[in-house]
């Protein structure tokens, strides 16, 4: 750092000393990392300060019924094997966790369910943040329930292809999740869901929920039709794939 009073000199402590002295060049990158450190360190904390605004990501779940804890892992499709079912959505996300009773389950009484609820968000939020709170609330669901497998539908072109486009988004987001875990993500077709559950391929949302709520004993009432219909996609895909 050059003396003002004094030029040729630089000031070290109380003391001046001839440039010729000192690495300048030195001193310069020493504040350049300097620099680069207190820039990453504000990064950082911007960022924790951007997730606490996010609010708390469990209070968007809503569980139908409380999960149970402590389920086995097993290596292949098999008794206890965990399936997570999820019916995407962009504001309000069905899921699903049921676990097998016996070896090769091939019916739906071969399957007891663990886990059953929506994740869902207010419509207000850009969609861009209800991204990032949908990926949270899964990190959370996969942390507490350590499935085997996932399960969607396989995608398909609505009316609204803008609707389509954003769908697409969640659905590649959760994909991202379930992989990041080396969760193995199947697809089943929609009609094949329908047909596996309630006997044929284009089953209404009600006969489906109806049907479900006769396998597994679920409480009497409306329910969403996001959670029934992830429980179906996951029962499909233990039917499918279990023996």
């Amino acid at each position: 750092i050059p003396c003002r009073k004094t030029p040729g000199m630089a000031w070290i402590g109380s003391s001046p000393l001839s440039l010729s002295t000192i690495n300048t060049g030195k001193i310069r990158s020493e504040l350049v990392r300097t620099v680069s450190r207190d820039k990453a360190r504000e990064n950082s904390l911007a960022r924790r300060r951007r997730i606490r605004r996010c609010g708390n990501i469990d209070n968007s779940i809503h569980r139908i019924m409380a999960p149970l804890r402590n389920a086995s892992i097993q290596n292949s499709i098999k008794k206890g094997e965990i399936i997570l079912g999820v019916d995407p959505g962009s504001r309000i996300c069905g899921f699903a966790c049921i676990k097998a009773r016996i070896d090769q389950p091939f019916q739906p009484t071969d399957f007891m369910l663990i886990d059953l609820g929506v994740i869902e968000l207010k419509a207000k939020i850009p969609f861009a943040t209800r991204l990032t709170q949908l990926s949270g609330a899964m990190h959370s669901i996969i942390k507490s329930i350590s499935p085997n497998y996932a399960a969607m539908e396989t995608a398909f072109l609505g009316v609204n292809p803008y609707s389509a486009l954003k769908l697409g988004e969640v659905r590649g987001m959760f994909s991202a999740v379930f992989h990041s875990y080396d969760i193995p993500v199947k697809e089943i077709a929609p009609n094949r869901v329908k047909k596996q559950i309630a006997g044929h391929g284009h089953a209404s949302k009600e006969l489906v929920s109806l049907t479900l709520k006769q396998h597994f004993a679920l409480p009497e009432g409306m329910m969403p039709f996001d959670a029934t219909d992830a429980l179906a996609i996951a029962l499909s895909l233990g039917i499918t794939y279990g023996h």
